[in-house]
């Protein structure tokens, strides 16, 4: 069973507001063992909520400063997607709310250099920390 088809499975069984935490853990034990990872570079990114105006933020629990060990900036984005993501309503004649960490128009990535985060490990979120159905501690 592959990662996304488990996280599928977890968010149809608890719901986004349940499942935060689970996701996270269930992303992380899909980045393989630290060896098959050797030669690629892992850093720290941080990401920064941009436009709070834009209607795309219903999609997310969260809008503070993300902290990311990730390969790429796409996998940092898509982890964060990952972690905060909620549905939303339609609202008719209105454009469907997207995740937002996704878009660079609102949400800024940058690679934090000299970090107090150990750039060794999985793929994860460093900052807000989860916790168990609780939301993010954080920011």
């Amino acid at each position: 069973m592959s990662t996304q088809t488990i996280i599928d499975f977890i968010g149809n069984l608890f719901g986004p507001w349940h499942c935060c935490t689970a996701r996270r853990k269930v992303i992380s034990l899909d980045q393989g063992n630290p060896a098959q990872r050797q030669g690629r570079e892992v850093r720290i990114w941080r990401l920064k909520a941009l436009k709070f105006s834009s209607r795309h933020w219903e999609a997310s629990t969260y809008q503070g400063i993300v902290i990311v060990r990730a390969e790429t900036e796409a996998n940092a984005r898509r982890l964060a997607t990952q972690a905060f993501w909620i549905t939303t309503d339609k609202i008719p004649l209105q454009e469907v709310p997207a995740n937002p960490w996704i878009h660079s128009w609102l949400v800024a990535a940058e690679v934090l250099e000299g970090s107090q985060y150990d750039p060794d490990g999985d793929e994860e979120i460093l900052f807000p920390l989860a916790t168990s159905r609780a939301g993010w501690i954080g920011a």
